[in-house]
């Protein structure tokens, strides 16, 4: 009777390590489509994090330490190119009426980078 309890729990064991693995398999790929939606930015910046996990407001410092939200957008606080603070901002909505999605142009005065959104 004991051998058949011991192997009831070898099996229970088993059993559970399958299911946890599947499980965790499961969650990595979750995570990594989660991850995929992000702008590689914040992910080349939470890659550079070394925390564990980061709170709310922690995330939204690091955010904030890549660019500026506005109602168009995030907007960096140094230019790609050179590193200069110096960015101009332009935005507005299209002429044509049929396309009202609201439009940004995002210009380094030091090096003349440029970027539309």
């Amino acid at each position: 009777m004991a051998w058949i309890l011991a192997l009831v729990a070898i099996a229970q064991a088993i059993l559970w390590f399958v299911l946890g693995t599947a499980h965790s398999e499961w969650r990595s790929r979750e995570q990594q489509k989660l991850i995929q939606k992000l702008p590689s930015k914040i992910i080349k910046a939470l890659k550079k994090d070394e925390r564990e996990q980061l709170t709310l407001d922690e995330l939204e410092e690091l955010v904030l330490e890549l660019g500026h939200f506005t109602e168009l957008g995030i907007v960096p606080s140094k230019c790609p190119e050179c590193g200069n603070s110096d960015l101009e901002t332009i935005g507005g909505t299209h002429s044509d009426p049929r396309a009202d999605d609201p439009w940004m142009r995002i210009t380094c005065k030091h090096c003349g980078w440029s970027r539309n959104r």
